[in-house]
Order: structure tokens, then C-alpha cells, then sequence
């Protein structure tokens, strides 16, 4: 799997754009962003889409610098009608996959005559 990654320098202030933001894994790579008020230190992980801002600023002295993740361009969420197309059974969140066959589900007793 493959993602695109941005670096995404706010100096000051830099106007907010929520579709720039779209599908966005979010890290503050050094600096702090402020975000109306609330503060996200280096190291902080976060979502910019949607949310009702103007502008995003750096607070303190150093500029923030951001780094930006996502899926490239065209390649859709996994969801129930295609998991099969992502790889093996179990591979979206929250999901493992169903015991082979020949194998005792992980809570049953294995071998030998115990209760």
C-alpha cells in the first residue's frame, strides 16, 4: 500500500482550505499549530477536514510544520462490498478473521481430555 505525504509549512498564518484537508492523517512535525485557541504541540496527531476554521497559525516563535497522509488520489476506502479486493479476510478495522476450518476457534481446549 502506498500513501501520499505532503509537508506543509504554516510560517504564520495560512488560510484553511477544509478539501486540502480531505482524507488527511495529520502530524505537527515540529513547531505548535494553533487552531482558534486550541494548541497542538510537535509530536500532536490530528484531522483538519471539515472543521470550521479560517486559518490555521503557528503559536510561539518557530513556524509549524505539518506533515499530511493520505491515500493517493483515486484509491477508495475499503468497505464491506470489496474487502475481498484489499487482501485477506480480517483486514479491515475491528475485524479478525474467522478460524480456519481445521482449527479449533482460539478458546476451545486443545488436546488431551480437560473440561
Amino acid at each position: 500500500m502506498t500513501f501520499d505525504v505532503r509537508v506543509v509549512t504554516v510560517p504564520d498564518v495560512l488560510p484553511y482550505d477544509a478539501r486540502e484537508w480531505r482524507d488527511a492523517l495529520v502530524v505537527v512535525l515540529s513547531g505548535t499549530l494553533d487552531l482558534d485557541g486550541e494548541l497542538f504541540p510537535e509530536g500532536s496527531v490530528l484531522a483538519l477536514a471539515g472543521l470550521p476554521l479560517e486559518v490555521l497559525r503557528r503559536h510561539g516563535e518557530q513556524p509549524a510544520v505539518l506533515v499530511a497522509v493520505t491515500r493517493p488520489e483515486g484509491d477508495e476506502a475499503v468497505g464491506e462490498d470489496d474487502a475481498g479486493e484489499a487482501g485477506a479476510e480480517g483486514d479491515e478495522v475491528g475485524r479478525a478473521p474467522p478460524p480456519a476450518p481445521d482449527r479449533p476457534p482460539p478458546t476451545a481446549p486443545v488436546g488431551g481430555d480437560d473440561p
